[in-house]
């Protein structure tokens, strides 16, 4: 009798989903269901600006970290100085067989989790010598409701990616 109970209530809390059983799809969790939840965009290049450190060029990509969730996201940033925002990110190449040498991202000590939220996007720039070439950018964020999921621990890291080549031939590296 007692294992006949338990197949009938299992039965009743399956077929009782709130979302009828159906699979989630991108539309429940994406503004724009043909764009990625979050991505990267060119918005300009800056000549003429003073190098946050040593060996950067005076030209900097202006780009713009969009969060295209239904939620908040965060991102690591810390301050430029001057009312500009910098934000952490990591530099790869798609040239695995070059000898030259790869910058350094920005990694700082002091960070902000800044939210992005939901539509919204982060403007920031880094040195054009970031994004010559083979290099690519891999900048981490968390997503907003993992945060919260995870009191306690560290949330999972996400990565927005933005490639060298996809810069405009305007840029100019």
């Amino acid at each position: 009798m007692f294992p006949k109970t338990i197949a009938i209530l299992l039965v009743v809390l399956i077929s009782s989903r709130s979302d009828g059983g159906k699979p989630q799809s991108a539309q429940d969790f994406l503004i724009d269901p043909h764009m990625p939840g979050v991505f990267v965009s060119f918005e300009k290049t800056v000549s003429g600006q003073r190098p946050i450190f040593q060996g950067e060029s005076t030209k900097r990509i202006v780009l713009s970290l969009h969060n295209n969730y239904r939620f908040p996201i965060a991102v690591a940033t810390f301050d430029l100085g001057e009312g500009q925002v910098g934000i952490t990110y990591e530099i790869s190449s798609t040239d695995q067989s070059s000898n030259a040498k790869v910058p350094r991202g920005y990694s700082e000590e002091v960070l902000t989790m800044q939210e992005v939220t939901s539509g919204s996007h982060l403007s920031f720039s880094v040195p054009a010598n970031h994004l010559s070439g083979s290099l690519y950018l891999r900048i981490p964020f968390e997503l907003g409701l993992e945060s919260r999921a995870t009191k306690g621990g560290a949330a999972p890291l996400h990565f927005a990616v933005f490639y060298g080549s996809s810069l405009p031939p305007s840029a100019e590296r």
